[in-house]
């Protein structure tokens, strides 16, 4: 199903002050960290903001994001930053943020003098009410694995989710993680391989639906064949053969058809479909089967534990609990709502370990450092 979120970032939190004038780079280029760029300000409104929540206004979140771009381009950092060109960029989606990034600046030892392209950036990002990104590392629908506190960021907690460590501002919810229990889960599932199910069937019989237009289409053009092949016997004994033996063929290619159609439209005997009915009737067995105070425990799960115990919800036994993980979901409070912040999510983007710092991760590490504007950017929070 969906995928889990592609978003892997390693947050480095150590600051390298540049002194030098100009950075020696990798494959003869150099960064330019005395050099003054350019500051944009840019707005994107994507399709899937309706599809994802259909009905909803983007208004309020667009000028939300228009005062958290403005706060950012506020900073000390942003107006004295050099050797970077920076870019605020807002994004209406299913993913409403606000992106800051840093773009390096750098140039080769041949380039015309002026001349400098971009090489590597470093960025933060701001997400509204993103119930994904606050989840951390979704295991399987929409639980996941409990997120470790590693920390403060001006009054709110820092979480490592073993995939990224995000910042969480969410003013007044003190427990935004909640066990989940094992009938929680079993019933999300469910409707998750349901649905599968249903359009697998409507494929299906969308299949069917077609070639049985075409068999009619088909037993048309026979019968024509047919009526031709007759009106030509004693004129065009010839070409009323040859009609005819068009007729056959299609017979034979009706025959086909009608066969596959009977076999299809009762799907009974289609190995993928028994498969998904044979999975959605085991996890509603698996939860039938569970006692009242079975069904309140919390779930704990690990990929392929079904080698183990045969059943395809993967929930690992009682006495087997030390060898997966248990699972969690979100404060039903941390949810998306077009018309107030409810909740912001952080997160750095640096440059990994190892590699050489740049000036786009130097203005990262000194834009932390701006309480002002992290107090102006989470009153915004607090105060809807």
């Amino acid at each position: 199903m969906k995928s889990s979120i592609n978003r892997v970032i390693l947050l480095v939190p150590c600051l390298i002050l540049i002194i030098s004038s100009e950075l020696s780079g990798q494959d003869g280029y150099k960064f330019a960290p005395e050099k003054r760029g350019s500051v944009t300000s840019t707005t994107d409104y994507s399709y899937t903001f309706n599809e994802v929540f259909p009905g909803d206004s983007p208004e309020f979140l667009k000028g939300r994001l228009n005062k958290i771009s403005s706060a950012l381009l506020s900073s000390v950092t942003v107006k004295e930053a050099k050797g970077v060109d920076i870019n605020a960029h807002s994004t209406l989606s299913e993913f409403t943020n606000v992106e800051l990034s840093f773009r390096n600046l750098a140039r080769g030892d041949d380039d015309p003098a002026g001349e400098y392209y971009h090489k590597g950036s470093s960025s933060l990002n701001i997400y509204i009410n993103d119930s994904k990104t606050a989840s951390g590392n979704i295991l399987r629908n929409k639980f996941f694995e409990l997120p470790v506190k590693v920390g403060d960021f001006n009054g709110f907690p820092v979480y490592d989710c073993g995939i990224y460590k995000y910042i969480l501002v969410a003013p007044g919810i003190s427990n935004p993680f909640i066990p989940c229990t094992k009938e929680e889960y079993l019933k999300a599932i469910i409707k998750e391989e349901r649905e599968k199910l249903k359009m697998f069937e409507s494929s299906d019989k969308s299949e069917v639906m077609e070639m049985s237009k075409i068999l009619v289409e088909t037993e048309k053009r026979r019968d024509e064949f047919l009526k031709t092949a007759e009106s030509l016997k004693k004129s065009d004994p010839e070409q009323s053969k040859f009609m005819l033996e068009q007729a056959k063929g299609m017979e034979e290619v009706l025959i086909e058809f009608k066969r596959i159609i009977s076999e299809n439209s009762g799907q009974s005997d289609d190995p993928m479909l028994s498969h998904n009915k044979n999975i959605v009737k085991s996890l509603e067995d698996e939860l039938n089967s569970m006692s009242e105070s079975e069904r309140v425990k919390q779930a704990v799960w690990s990929q392929g534990a079904q080698e183990i115990t045969g059943k395809y919800s993967d929930l690992i036994p009682d006495n087997m609990r030390e060898h997966g993980t248990p699972l969690y979901k979100l404060n039903p409070a941390l949810k998306h709502n077009s018309e107030r912040i409810i909740f912001m999510i952080v997160v750095f983007f640096e440059t990994n370990p190892g590699m050489e710092r740049t000036p786009a991760d130097s203005c990262v590490e000194k834009i932390k450092g701006e309480s002002r504007i992290w107090s102006e950017i989470f009153s915004l929070a607090a105060d809807s």
